[in-house]
């Protein structure tokens, strides 16, 4: 395939004049270093090993993220857990006090109209 037609192709899926003919010249040149059937297959032998391996390090990667990631939210969690029980155990006691304060101020008013009435 020549350059200008594969320009043309490069057009209608809407790569810019620029990219097209960066494109076309790479294959240009690669087509030339590449004349053979063994030879491309070759090549396109190297590159899918050459992808299978980046693919599966950026695999490790992203598993290795996604642990820490993982650690980072449980911890996060475990303190807010922490922190809403220290609140509701705060929130019982200060109803305690508020139970017993209403209970102790109602025996000194009955107290008091009693011995007012």
């Amino acid at each position: 395939m020549r350059a200008t037609e594969i320009i043309e192709k490069l057009h209608k899926v809407n790569f810019t004049d620029e990219q097209a003919r960066t494109i076309a010249d790479i294959l240009e040149s690669y087509g030339e270093k590449y004349t053979s059937k063994k030879h491309m297959e070759t090549a396109t032998g190297n590159l899918r090993v050459a992808l299978e391996a980046k693919l599966e390090k950026t695999k490790l990667e992203l598993q290795k993220e996604l642990e820490k990631t993982k650690l980072e939210l449980q911890n996060e969690l475990e303190k807010a857990k922490l922190e809403l029980q220290k609140e509701i155990s705060q929130s019982k006691f200060d109803l305690v006090k508020w139970i017993v304060a209403g209970v102790v101020a109602n025996g000194i008013v009955a107290t008091i109209l009693k011995y007012l009435g």
